[in-house]
């Protein structure tokens, strides 16, 4: 029970910053290409789950926008999106 009760709070708090499905913006790419280099990582991104969905809200090398909520961006997926 309280681990539902803390996802609703989780949920709620995210929708409160209104920030799904919001364009492109310059802070959240420079924080993934500085996450690239100082990591040397070939794909880097943020991300935000809501409750159906993970939703990427800034990336690089990796084509997709968003999955399903309990799919996970694995290795093999980014080299399959990257060629």
């Amino acid at each position: 029970m309280q681990q539902d009760d803390e996802e609703q709070r989780r949920l709620r708090t995210l929708e409160g910053y209104c920030i799904l499905d919001t364009p492109p913006e310059e802070s959240f790419d420079r924080v993934v290409a500085l996450a690239r280099a100082l990591f040397d990582v070939p794909v880097a991104f943020v991300s935000f789950v809501d409750e159906h969905r993970q939703w990427l809200k800034a990336r690089q090398n990796l084509k997709v926008s968003e999955t399903q909520r309990g799919i996970v961006i694995r290795p093999h997926a980014v080299a399959q999106v990257r060629s």
